[in-house]
């Protein structure tokens, strides 16, 4: 509830270099610059965004379309991204995430999907904050 004391941050030992944690690592540095080009270089050209539940709707596809989503949100609110918690399995990052972004502030989880390097697949639970650009 509100009144719940918020989540501690967690500091994980560094991930072996190339790794899907550690690609998920320089993607959440990447995000909190603020640097949307950087971001982006993250994700693989194809990637998809969907929600996790039923059907599991994709939300986003493309490099391009991640960039001209995050870009203005970028601008305006400087969203910061703080690791809560996270579990690796295989190319998977299974990541609790809380997001702040002016006054805004929400946390949820994302599963990333790390294929030849690159981000490829998101999905996101419904809790993450949805920022719009307006």
């Amino acid at each position: 509830g509100p009144n719940a004391p918020p989540a501690p941050a967690i500091t994980l030992p560094p991930a072996p270099p190339g790794s899907p944690a550690a690609i998920v690592d320089g993607q959440i540095a990447a995000y909190n610059s603020g640097d949307v080009e950087t971001f982006a270089a993250f994700y693989a050209d194809d990637v998809e965004f969907f929600d996790l539940g039923p059907g599991n709707p994709m939300t986003m596809r493309g490099k391009d379309a991640l960039i001209k989503r995050y870009r203005p949100i970028m601008e305006k609110h400087h969203p910061r991204a703080t690791l809560i918690n996270r579990i690796v399995d295989g190319r998977f990052v299974i990541d609790k995430e809380k997001i702040v972004a002016g006054a805004n502030n929400n946390s949820g989880a994302a599963i990333y999907e790390i294929v030849d390097g690159k981000i490829a697949r998101v999905w996101f639970t419904p809790a993450v904050l949805r920022l719009r650009p307006k």
